[in-house]
């Protein structure tokens, strides 16, 4: 990781919603990192549970739990769902 730190706008959706803090749970969560954080460290810095945080998606586009993220990054943590 860099020293630079930057922001970015995390999204929490179906179980993962109750970890966003509030008060309006709908919008994206500014978080700051250092310049290069991955997602599964903003997963860790939000105290999400690793069963929970399985798909990832960085501006819109399905990422990996160790993407790197780069400032102003809209980064969506969504449960993975089981049917049939």
């Amino acid at each position: 990781m860099s020293d630079s730190s930057a922001q970015v706008y995390v999204k929490l959706y179906g179980l993962l919603r109750p970890h966003h803090p509030g008060p309006n749970r709908s919008q994206p969560l500014p978080v700051t990192v250092s310049t290069g954080t991955t997602a599964r460290e903003v997963a860790e810095a939000l105290n999400l549970p690793p069963k929970l945080a399985r798909l990832v998606f960085i501006n819109d586009q399905q990422a990996g739990l160790d993407d790197p993220l780069q400032p102003g990054d809209r980064l969506a943590f969504y449960t993975g769902t089981v049917g049939g």
